[in-house]
């Protein structure tokens, strides 16, 4: 899966995917990032149907996605 986001400034990003529990199960990315638009690759392969979140923190707030994984 690609998860993409756009960024009006340059600033620290946080993207992080959690279980239905709220256990971090991949860091995406952590870094500084310039404005514009940016993606990150998800690979699930190793991890089990249900649902999983998608949450983008930077200075400007967070965001939260819900992902449905089906196998």
């Amino acid at each position: 899966t690609t998860l993409s986001w756009s960024l009006p400034v340059g600033q620290h990003v946080r993207l992080t995917v959690h279980d239905a529990m709220g256990r971090e199960v991949a860091l995406l990315v952590d870094e500084r990032q310039t404005a514009g638009t940016h993606t990150a690759l998800f690979l699930a392969a190793d991890l089990p149907s249900g649902s999983y979140f998608a949450r983008l923190t930077t200075a400007s707030g967070t965001q939260v996605r819900r992902m449905l994984l089906l196998r």
